[in-house]
């Protein structure tokens, strides 16, 4: 009752010393008079020194309580210390996606200036738009929303592709609940399939949702160029630590033929 009231370091160490010492010694009184009444051949002996015991009782039962202190608070600040660093790499992480995500779109606007000046213009507004909707709140989102940040995505590269990426989404992420990924996860692996499977042609991205006994699957693959010398690179790296971190799950390579990666979340 009285340790969590004091604010100031010197006294709860003081207070703390007096009733951990209190609680050994009376402690030993207390058995010590228990015992004498159960007529015990050794409390007999030791009645000449039960002041001295009682006394290295107390100090030693405040040492044993000095050290679990020490060792939860250790604990504890070995915990805090990972959580930080864990929180700064997520920070880290995060800036070095939404770098690489703007500077890709804004090298698709920068083409399209060149090419149409009206439409660069509608997708600077449109890159606006889903900025302030795709930045502003927490880093894990429900998947119904991170559907709706592809889908803008997709918006917004197609303003250079010419209308040739076509997404279709099996699975319906409104009835996930409130199941929540890593903001861009889904989208990152919608830019992948277009830089690296966009030939000229209409390129068909499928995402797939799918509730299994313990997890939910994400499957994202397409129709485009067949991967070749398969490596992860930045931005795939960077989604796997990601997932790691916030515990939402895995990264896989899914079937070569399709192009397809899966994130695997626990529900």
């Amino acid at each position: 009752y009285l340790l969590p009231k004091i604010k100031n370091t010197y006294w709860w160490w003081i207070l703390s010393a007096i009733l951990s010492f209190l609680a050994g010694y009376f402690g030993f009184h207390l058995a010590f008079t228990f015992s004498t009444h159960l007529d015990l051949e050794i409390p007999q002996r030791v009645a000449a020194y039960k002041h001295l015991i009682s006394l290295l009782v107390g100090i030693l039962n405040y040492l044993i309580g000095l050290l679990i202190f020490f060792f939860v608070n250790m604990k504890g600040k070995k915990e805090e210390l990972e959580k930080l660093i864990i929180e700064e790499r997520l920070i880290a992480l995060s800036n070095q996606l939404n770098t690489h995500f703007l500077m890709n779109v804004l090298n698709s606007i920068a083409e399209l200036t060149r090419l149409d000046a009206l439409k660069a213009e509608a997708a600077i507004i449109k890159l606006s738009k889903f900025f302030r909707k795709a930045l502003s709140g927490a880093e894990l989102i429900e998947i119904s929303e991170e559907l709706d940040n592809v889908k803008n995505y997709v918006d917004l590269e197609n303003l250079r592709y010419k209308n040739k990426i076509w997404l279709k989404i099996f699975g319906n992420g409104e009835k996930l609940g409130g199941i929540k990924i890593p903001r861009f996860s889904i989208q990152l692996l919608v830019e992948n399939a277009i830089k690296h499977g966009f030939q000229e042609e209409i390129l068909n991205i499928f995402i797939s949702l799918k509730k299994e006994d313990h997890f939910l699957e994400i499957r994202v693959s397409n129709d485009g160029k067949r991967m070749e010398n398969f490596h992860w690179g930045r931005g795939l790296t960077n989604l796997a630590q990601r997932l790691k971190y916030l515990k939402r799950g895995t990264l896989m390579l899914g079937d070569r033929e399709k192009n397809e990666f899966i994130i695997r979340v626990p529900l």
